[in-house]
């Protein structure tokens, strides 16, 4: 999708995307939603993707309501991906507190850098390479710090230019996930040079 026009003022978008059950940390979300609020950001949480925990979709709205914020927080269910990639390219950032970390096998954090969104994820170091680069191309804290990623959200909530930056930075890190550079260095190795 190509980002609509926004009028100025308008609330800042954060964006949830992925399936939607228990163990997703969506209520750290909503928790970062709220910090985001309290720090004097006007703020929208879209959380997009298919519902598949109801029981835990009523826990998230309830959180919300019992922090302030459930006029603010809706749920788009499943999308057909025309739908689904206008929103994520209508966001201003990407929340994705993966519990077991961010890596080069979350499809959500790619298609996040492909549409120019910054992220703030959490991250294990068994799973981080090199191209992840804390501050510049995302804000990432352990998946054990639900703390910090609600502060590292209000940290890019409210710094435009770190903002900027870290999403002036993704194209650079989606192209390392792209399927022509995949193809390119499996080709390279030596096994398949010898083909």
């Amino acid at each position: 999708g190509i980002r609509a026009p926004r009028p100025s003022g308008a609330p800042l978008r954060l964006l949830y995307f992925g399936f939607v059950w228990r163990g997703r940390n969506i209520e750290t979300c909503v928790h970062a939603l709220h910090a985001v609020h309290a720090a004097g950001v006007p703020a929208t949480l879209t959380i997009a993707g298919g519902i598949r925990g109801d029981e835990y979709r009523r826990e998230i709205v309830e959180l919300a309501a019992s922090l302030g914020v459930a006029d603010a927080v809706t749920f788009t269910g499943d999308l057909p991906m025309p739908e689904l990639s206008q929103i994520i390219a209508d966001a201003d950032i990407a929340l994705l507190p993966f519990a077991s970390g961010v890596s080069t096998g979350r499809s959500t954090f790619v298609v996040a850098l492909a549409h120019g969104l910054p992220v703030v994820t959490m991250g294990s170091p068994d799973n981080l390479v090199d191209e992840f680069v804390p501050g510049e191309n995302l804000l990432c804290v352990s998946p054990d710090d639900a703390d910090g990623f609600v502060r590292e959200t209000v940290r890019m909530a409210t710094d435009a230019a770190l903002r900027a930056r870290v999403a002036g930075n993704t194209p650079a890190l989606a192209a390392y996930f792209s399927w022509d550079k995949i193809a390119r260095t499996v080709a390279a190795l030596p096994s398949y040079a010898a083909l």
